[in-house]
């Protein structure tokens, strides 16, 4: 596989195939690295404007309540990425306008991360060592373990 995009693409097309459920992903390396998720405090994801891609335009608006047709208008903030990454998924899982977009094994990195030390792809992740040839450390969970099939409240 040829660079990043091959491990993280969800959706069928394109140069990758879409990656399953259960499959390494270089995100948890990030996530799990002691100078990335390990050192940051907050984690925060600016909602307030939300397009397909970062070159659709016009900027969608929401229409399921609370938002009836207006922006989306939100900041989203946790200490636990795994978590705020969860809910923000859920909330774009249950706007229309996303789901083209928001398909299939999106989550796949949250269910990996959140179990990081036992993943379900079974993947050692090792975020600081393996590369320099140092001794082997397993990456320990990432956060917590996201909700399935779940909508945010209205």
């Amino acid at each position: 596989m040829n660079g990043f995009h091959g491990y993280i693409q969800v959706l069928p097309g394109g140069e990758f195939a879409a990656r399953p459920m259960g499959s390494y992903t270089p995100l948890v390396d990030l996530m799990g690295h002691k100078n990335y998720g390990g050192k940051t405090m907050l984690f925060m994801v600016d909602g307030l404007y939300a397009a397909h891609d970062a070159s659709y335009t016009p900027i969608v608006r929401w229409q399921r309540p609370p938002f009836n047709n207006d922006w989306c208008s939100s900041l989203f903030a946790s200490q636990d990425e795994v978590a705020l990454e969860s809910v923000v998924i859920d909330f774009m899982r249950s706007e229309a306008a996303y789901n083209d977009r928001v398909a299939g094994p999106v989550d796949n990195y949250l269910h990996e991360a959140a179990q990081a030390n036992a993943p379900p792809s079974g993947t050692f992740y090792d975020p600081t060592t393996a590369a320099r040839g140092w001794p082997a450390s397993a990456c320990t969970s990432t956060g917590t373990t996201p909700r399935t099939g779940s909508t945010p409240a209205t």
